[in-house]
């Protein structure tokens, strides 16, 4: 029972911490864009490191980006 727990735990830390599926807007040079981030965050919540964010543009048609 313990390990199950422990095991439990230790998966939703992780989800936490890789920022997983928080929705935020983001400020990109051409305007800002709300979607969903999915990746490494910092301590403020702000993406850092490797992650994939989803939005859509002014037409509606849906584009990613990784890195």
């Amino acid at each position: 029972m313990k390990k199950l727990v422990v095991v439990m735990l230790t998966f939703f830390f992780v989800l936490s911490l890789s920022g997983c599926g928080k929705e935020m807007t983001l400020n990109l040079s051409y305007g800002d864009r709300t979607g969903t981030y999915y990746g490494d965050v910092n301590e403020q919540g702000v993406p850092h490191g490797q992650g994939k964010f989803t939005s859509e543009n002014e037409e509606g048609e849906k584009w990613t980006y990784e890195g």
